[in-house]
């Protein structure tokens, strides 16, 4: 069964190939032009051909570039339902905390739908056997990895975080093919936690 929307196209980006990636990075960018276009529409405008969009279109789980425009649909006309999104000067105290509440529970079931369940076994395995496990991010995220550290390590996994970006960066340049790496980021498209990416990957 095909993953939601936006956030099916962003759990299946890392396997995707170079052309696949950028009319993922297109429909992330402009989702609200991708329901009101052909396929013809959308591979002249990537320059690529109308093939490799049907092939991205069923590579992350649907039938087509129809099926594709149908599950985007409702995220994009109805943003008013994305409650998070939509908390207002105007709302009382009470409905502030109904709308927080309502869109962590969404995010908790959209993660639950992307899971993998040989993907989540490998990364068990992973960290079980890892020399080293670091926790990165920026701004925000950089709390979500200080959090994750503290109950890692309290758990006696071998873990270790920096709060400061250059320790970050530098710490990254000397991971082995056996530690692991976990990069947080609340966009997926943070320049920083890209090159920290790159750096872990070299």
């Amino acid at each position: 069964m095909a993953q939601q929307g936006l956030m099916g196209i962003r759990s299946h980006y890392p396997r995707l190939s170079e052309k696949e990636k950028k009319i993922a990075d297109f429909i992330l960018e402009h989702p609200e032009k991708i329901v009101h276009q052909t396929i013809s529409q959308v591979a002249d405008q990537l320059e690529v051909a109308d093939a490799t969009v049907s092939r991205f279109c069923k590579r992350i789980g649907y039938k087509g570039f129809q099926a594709l425009k149908i599950a985007l649909a409702p995220e994009i006309i109805a943003p008013n339902k994305m409650l998070h999104e939509d908390v207002n000067d105007t709302d009382e105290a009470i409905m502030v905390a109904e709308k927080i509440f309502q869109s962590n529970i969404r995010t908790l079931e959209n993660t639950l739908q992307v899971l993998n369940k040989a993907e989540l076994e490998q990364a068990v395995t992973l960290l079980l056997e890892a020399r080293r496990v670091e926790f990165y991010g920026f701004g925000g995220s950089n709390m979500v990895a200080m959090d994750a550290y503290h109950k890692f390590v309290r758990s006696g996994v071998p873990a270790f975080a920096f709060p400061d970006a250059h320790l970050q960066l530098m710490s990254a340049s000397q991971l082995t093919n056996q530690d692991v790496a976990f990069i947080f980021s609340h966009s997926g498209a943070s320049k920083d936690a890209y090159l920290l990416l790159q750096t872990v990957k070299k």
